[in-house]
């Protein structure tokens, strides 16, 4: 069964929290989630944010909407059999804080007006051609 714990690996003021999936004792993949805390107001018991203050507790419940999220694609890699690696782990990350979008497509008008281009030959017109 997989685990999921956040852990921080600095002392800085503005330490990055990282996601720590453990598929198995040989597999283990971890990654940034993009956020960032004071270690001094860090559990390392629990691996959560001290329950001292109001945001504190909002970046508690994130952290676990984020468990529940990957937990859950876990499962579902599994069914599919999708190999489970760090650019996966990656990519659930951004797509459930909604950093990208679900095709992969960044928000980046530079990369619509590319994909515009690329797929130029196989868009239908007005009239219903091509």
């Amino acid at each position: 069964m997989a685990t999921i714990k956040f852990i921080l690996q600095s002392k800085s003021d503005n330490a990055p929290i990282y996601l720590r999936l453990s598929l198995s004792k040989s597999k283990v993949i971890k990654r940034k989630t993009g956020l960032y805390f004071n270690p001094k107001n860090w559990s390392t018991d629990t691996g959560l944010p001290k329950q001292n203050y109001a945001d504190e507790k909002n970046l508690t419940s994130d952290l676990r909407k984020l468990e529940d999220y990957v937990l859950d694609e876990v499962n579902d890699a599994n069914k599919k059999g999708v190999e489970v690696t760090g650019d996966w782990l990656k990519h659930q990350i951004d797509l459930h804080f909604e950093r990208i979008t679900e095709n992969k497509q960044s928000d980046l008008i530079v990369d619509a007006i590319q994909n515009l281009i690329n797929n130029a030959d196989f868009r239908k017109n007005a009239k219903g051609g091509i």
